[in-house]
């Protein structure tokens, strides 16, 4: 366990970050001890717990994070490359999967579930924590072949704590486990390995993270079947430049960017992080070209997965263009500008307090610039 800032216990955890609202439901702390229980996306500490320093604290992605020691503890190469929007990787790429029952079934060319299929074909991992669905609401699944991750497949934008699924399996398995999640869900993952004592963290053995600018709440869901009378829930997809569109039961349902944002939920507007660059690989959209998505390489556990992937003829590369990258990091460092620069009359309601930033960064940002989150 570490000390310093990240050597609290529950009670903090309840006043600094679910009671203001800054939960992102990762589920991190759920089930780590009896007192944390979730319901849907709300998570909260159900009785009052002694201990003065706990491992919920030490890994929710809302209490201190140093995205740069992070980085430093999960890297393995002196050759990775560099932005402030993006963060540290190796490589950058547009991939698809070869199959076409994957690339039926996912999102984006079908990377994710090609990727977790090598990963487990090829043994890299026992099970795969994926977030999958009852037909409407998101749920957690531990995938061990092919069939049930090719069952869990495509992008599902509402947030669930799935990762209490994770401290479920660490407690009862010794298998390796793989974990795709939300940028939250991946920062969460990192302090769980590297700032806490939870027991089975050594058998958390790749992490994949999603590109994530919002999550939506269960208010979603719930208006979805009250004005739509929508009770399933097929498809889902977020055009270029508009907002959500659903294939449901009651046919396709296309919400606006506007209705979009007034679901995500509070503590989404205060993510700095909408690339996981925590994460061994992270996987996008492209915006440009749906049949493919955005790769990047992050960690050389990742590239061995990449190349098993590519040996085994699931998933194919090419090389990312010029623009689209343009395109990104513009997106990806306006979030992220938005977070560091967060002012008291803000609304949404931003809070930056959780992060590490150096006096030199700040003046960074104010000046337009970018560069590394601490020196």
């Amino acid at each position: 366990m570490v000390t310093g800032e990240l050597n609290k216990g529950p009670e903090q955890l309840s006043e600094e970050v679910i009671g203001p609202g800054w939960c992102v439901a990762c589920g991190a702390c759920v089930e780590l001890c009896p007192y944390i229980k979730a319901a849907d996306d709300r998570v909260a500490v159900v009785q009052a717990c002694s201990l003065e320093s706990g491992n919920c604290y030490a890994v929710c992605p809302r209490t201190f994070t140093d995205y740069n020691d992070l980085a430093f503890k999960i890297s393995s190469s002196e050759a990775a490359e560099m932005t402030p929007a993006l963060g540290s990787f190796e490589e950058i790429l547009q991939a698809r999967s070869l199959l076409p029952e994957i690339r039926d079934k996912g999102q984006n060319g079908g990377v994710v579930s090609a990727l977790m299929t090598a990963a487990l074909e090829e043994g890299l991992v026992d099970a795969a924590l994926l977030t999958a669905s009852d037909g409407f609401y998101p749920r957690y699944t531990l995938a061990r072949s092919k069939m049930e991750v090719l069952a869990a497949a495509g992008s599902k934008y509402g947030v669930y704590p799935g990762l209490a699924g994770l401290n479920r399996s660490l407690a009862v398995a010794s298998e390796n486990v793989a974990v795709v999640g939300r940028p939250c869900q991946v920062v969460a993952l990192r302090k769980l390995q590297h700032y806490s004592s939870v027991r089975g963290r050594e058998n958390l053995a790749l992490v994949l993270g999603l590109f994530c600018f919002w999550g939506l709440d269960y208010r979603f869901y719930e208006d979805l079947r009250k004005h739509y009378q929508a009770s399933r829930i097929g498809r889902c997809e977020i055009p270029k430049d508009r907002g959500l569109t659903l294939e449901t039961d009651r046919g396709e349902i296309i919400f606006s960017l506007e209705e979009t944002r007034a679901y995500v939920r509070r503590g989404c507007h205060s993510c700095a992080d909408p690339t996981s660059e925590l994460a061994d690989l992270s996987i996008g959209s492209t915006e440009s070209d749906p049949a493919w998505c955005t790769l990047l390489v992050r960690t050389r556990t990742g590239l061995s997965l990449l190349q098993k992937a590519l040996s085994s003829k699931l998933i194919e590369v090419r090389s990312f263009p010029t623009e689209a990258r343009k395109a990104l990091e513009e997106a990806a460092l306006d979030k992220k500008e938005r977070v560091f620069k967060g002012r008291e009359n803000d609304i949404p309601p931003v809070n930056n307090s959780y992060l590490k930033l150096t006096d030199q960064y700040r003046v960074q940002l104010a000046e337009g610039g970018g560069g590394a989150a601490d020196d």
